[in-house]
């Protein structure tokens, strides 16, 4: 069994009942840590990275940092593309895909400062860049659109289902046939 059919198989919610906060819920049982999204602006062509804050202290502006799993995202996208990006970003987490690990501070300064999560190459999701030209990072991207697509195939196909099982055409059929009086 392949890692995607794994991660489908064992860490996903049901389709007809998919969000990125169930699916961050049920991964949050798996790792043993919290997962928590931050909404955050990044340069143009930027959309999203994960960091891991191992300890949970305090920074030194006085804020909590928990240890956790920070999904960040680029805030001013509209909704939609930013729940795909959280989608994305899980996806990585799910199949095991490293990223950044930080302490509290550098996570600080890296939602402080957009500019500066760019400078490290292995954090931000960038759409096109030369730094990202390698196979090996291509690929584990590739895999991790291709588990987002899977994802929102099955969760539209359910919705469907959903719908055709509350409308099918043998009740619209049925209606229609006792309104002209032949049933």
């Amino acid at each position: 069994m392949s890692d995607l059919d794994w991660v489908l198989r064992k860490l996903l919610p049901g389709p007809e009942s998919f969000s990125n906060e169930a699916w961050a819920r049920r991964l949050e049982e798996f790792e043993g840590r919290a997962i928590l999204f931050a909404g955050i602006r990044l340069p143009p062509g930027y959309f999203g990275a994960r960091v891991i804050v191992t300890e949970g202290t305090e920074a030194t502006d006085g804020t909590l940092y928990p240890a956790a799993e920070y999904i960040l995202y680029e805030e001013r996208l509209p909704p939609v593309h930013q729940e795909h990006i959280k989608t994305h970003e899980l996806a990585h987490m799910a199949l095991g895909h490293p990223t950044l690990v930080a302490s509290p501070e550098e996570l600080a300064q890296i939602l402080a400062d957009q500019q500066l999560a760019t400078r490290f190459p292995n954090l931000c999701c960038r759409a096109s860049s030369p730094n990202h030209s390698d196979e090996s990072y291509l690929a584990v991207d590739g895999a991790a659109e291709r588990l987002t697509r899977i994802i929102y195939q099955r969760a539209l196909l359910a919705k469907q289902q959903q719908r055709v099982r509350r409308h099918s055409s043998h009740q619209d059929l049925d209606r229609e046939l006792r309104r002209l009086g032949l049933d």
